[in-house]
């Protein structure tokens, strides 16, 4: 084994580089001194470090003032490294990787090797330059690894924060560090720092991480991505790490494929858009930070029923797939809130066919720091689970006891199964006009029966009225929804049925139910259905208050017994004036202005992520709709911006209405312009759902929804 240096900028295979002692090879060691630039020629490959590298040898060391390593001159060049790559030193030392290249690790067994950076001086870099002609790989040598040599990976040590800056077109396989730190991290610490990662793919590799803590100036451009059969550590496959606020620059995260879960430490002024996250991406950060953009990304998780996206700014135009069966969250707002997120023209879809139909789509949760913050949702789309009348849950839901915000609800198609469109106070009470605005949102019960809006803090004593006044809850249309007042939810209060009524000996009704409701005296009930002593029955919102006689008996106080009990009848507490299908405590009847019972006689109510596979793009099944599901998305990783545009499109389309009631039928005022596709709403005024009514005929391109492949990337 020979120690080599080179003294002179040249070729690798040339011996005057190395002072005249020869070629460094398979055995050897090197380094590059001061000011030295070697460069590995197209069409050759370089090898260094002992045979069979070994963990913590060092084959090559560039440590000093602007020595550099270039591998190719833009068309190939190889370097097979059998032991550590050292980079070091200050003013624009480091390695360089030309288009087309390749650097190999090739550990001996049970071996593992490094490119360490061990400065962190300003300009002491790695970069790689592929081209979309000429694609650069970083990989562990297969052969290696089959003999049992350990994945390599890019390394900083000491608090360095120094290591790759800049990766384009590579193909990086098989790396990693064996559990800490993952296969790479991409440094870009210093202010105004920029980080470049495009159109690089990542196959059998560890977390990579994009590190810009203390760099509020630099562009971070991390676009174009794919990876597949990730290897996760501490639970993430990628690690975006922020630590600041962004002044200048941008933080772009746009056209990737994430296969694992993964993290975002902050998203202070960042652009999340057209990217296929296969699993949770955790938006971890304060209250105070927003990204820029979150739009037109496709969003899964299926591993629990917890919140996966932290709404941490608005988010628009985004398909939000649940697996899981059993209630699961979609959209949570982050811990005390100090601003109010709008979410836009999105879909929400449980993909899991054997799901129970429970589930919040957004769920406000004790979020606002301060009382009086604006939030919306709008335009949204709740889809029925594919081939079932369960959907993916309620819309909206508000379950704590933080402070309230002017929440805003208007122009969703809410397809309803399992649960109502809307839970409030699911367990504790919402002040009065929390709910601004519930208005020209379409409630399409997937079978009948079903509720537009409920609350069950009615059950607590003292319950708040009109957590939407019954003006502002108004101008909306169902189906298969309750329009009777008043309407009792019975999934909220228990039903007792009714065995007898009787003069309870001082002329009251005294009424006999089966099971032991308890009602205490002076509680409120309502009793409909009753055969003969009809005059039990309440109308309208009156309601009776009892005195309780035992279990199961109670008087009807100020009530008149006439008629002789035939049979029938169900006694329950309820909100005085819920009905029209808002089971409320309201002060009066909302709805005054809704269309019930209007079929909105949809394009094509079975289109979904699954259906746009199968029927849109016309490809074969792959046996059942979750493989379905995952074909959908890895075509959609492939071309992201166009097919997730794609996607929206023609799911969309399909709820569209075509009942001419629901044209122009919104409230008076509505200054919304288009429906969430961007049509312009017909009629001269604005519709109801969160899509224009389509006068029948359909149009040809609804007709035949499958896509012309120029417009989705092919």
């Amino acid at each position: 084994m020979a120690a080599f240096t080179a003294n002179t900028t040249g070729a690798w295979n040339s011996s005057t580089t190395w002072s005249g002692a020869g070629i460094p090879g398979s055995g050897d060691t090197g380094t590059i001194n001061t000011g030295v630039t070697v460069t590995i020629p197209d069409g050759y490959t370089a090898t260094i470090g002992t045979t069979g590298g070994t963990t913590g040898t060092t084959a090559l060391t560039i440590n000093t003032t602007a020595g550099k390593l270039i591998i190719g001159q833009g068309a190939s060049g190889q370097l097979n490294l059998q032991g550590d790559l050292s980079v070091g030193g200050t003013g624009g030392s480091g390695l360089t990787m030309s288009a087309g290249s390749q650097l190999r690790f090739v550990p001996a067994n049970a071996q593992r090797i490094q490119v360490v950076h061990s400065t962190n001086n300003a300009g002491c870099n790695s970069v790689i330059n592929g081209s979309a002609s000429a694609r650069c790989s970083v990989l562990t040598d297969p052969t290696a690894l089959a003999g049992g040599g350990l994945t390599g990976y890019f390394h900083s040590s000491a608090g360095a924060q120094r290591t790759l800056i800049t990766a384009t077109y590579c193909d990086f396989t098989d790396l990693g560090d064996g559990g800490t730190n993952g296969s790479m991290v991409f440094f870009g610490s210093t202010a105004g720092q920029a980080v470049t990662v495009d159109h690089c793919t990542w196959t059998r590799c560890e977390r990579i991480s994009v590190n810009a803590n203390g760099n509020n100036t630099g562009n971070i451009n991390f676009t174009n991505n794919s990876m597949s059969a990730s290897v996760t550590i501490s639970s993430n496959a990628y690690l975006f790490n922020f630590n600041n606020a962004l002044t200048s620059g941008q933080r772009n995260f746009t056209g990737n494929s994430f296969d694992k879960v993964g993290q975002f430490t902050s998203v202070a002024g960042c652009t999340i858009q057209n990217n296929v996250f296969n699993e949770q991406c955790v938006f971890s950060d304060t209250a105070t930070s927003q990204w820029a953009v979150n739009s037109n990304n496709i969003y899964s998780h299926s591993s629990s029923a917890s919140i996966f996206i932290s709404a941490q700014g608005d988010l628009s135009s985004n398909y939000i797939i649940h697996g899981f069966a059993t209630n699961p969250h979609y959209i949570g707002y982050p811990t005390t809130l100090n601003y109010g997120p709008n979410i836009d023209s999105c879909i929400f879809e449980n993909i899991n066919t054997s799901n129970d139909g429970q589930g919040d789509c957004v769920d406000i949760g004790n979020t606002m720091a301060s009382s009086g913050l604006s939030t919306s949702v709008t335009r949204c789309l709740v889809l029925p689970t594919n081939g079932t009348t369960k959907a993916a849950g309620v819309l909206i839901t508000r379950s704590d006891t933080g402070n309230p915000s002017n929440q805003k609800v208007e122009h969703n198609t809410i397809c309803i199964g399992g649960q109502p469109g809307a839970s409030w106070s699911e367990s504790v009470k919402q002040p009065s006009g929390c709910i601004t605005s519930w208005k020209a949102n379409l409630h399409y019960g997937l079978s009948s029966g079903q509720y537009k809006l409920w609350t069950s803090s009615w059950q607590t004593s003292g319950a708040f009225v009109d957590i939407c006044s019954p003006t502002n809850c108004d101008y909306n249309a169902s189906f298969n929804c309750h329009t009777e007042e008043p309407s009792v939810f019975a999934g909220s209060a228990t039903r007792y049925t009714i065995t007898g009524c009787a003069n309870n000996g001082s002329g009251l009704i005294r009424v006999t139910f089966t099971g032991s409701p308890n009602f205490t005296t002076s509680t409120k009930i309502y009793i409909e259905g009753v055969v003969g002593t009809t005059e039990a029955n309440n109308t309208g919102a009156n309601q009776w208050t009892v005195t309780n006689i035992s279990a199961n008996v109670v008087d009807l106080q100020g009530s008149t017994f006439t008629n002789t009990y035939v049979s029938g009848g169900i006694g329950c507490t309820t909100y005085p004036f819920a009905g029209n299908g808002y089971q409320a405590h309201f002060s009066a009847y909302p709805a005054a202005h809704d269309l019930a019972d209007q079929d909105p006689q949809l394009v094509d109510a079975t289109r979904n992520i699954g259906t746009w596979y199968t029927v849109g793009l016309g490809n074969t099944t792959t046996g059942t709709y979750a493989g379905d599901v995952a074909a959908a998305m890895t075509y959609c990783a492939g071309s992201p911006a166009a097919r997730i545009a794609a996607l929206m499109a023609w799911v969309w389309a399909g709820f569209r209405p075509q009942n001419a009631a629901l044209e122009a039928a919104s409230y008076p005022g509505d200054t919304s312009t288009t429906d969430a596709a961007g049509n312009s709403w017909p009629g001269g005024a604005p519709g109801i759902g969160a899509m224009a009514y389509v006068n029948p005929p359909i149009p040809m391109d609804l007709v035949f929804p499958n896509i012309p492949a120029a417009f989705i990337g092919m």
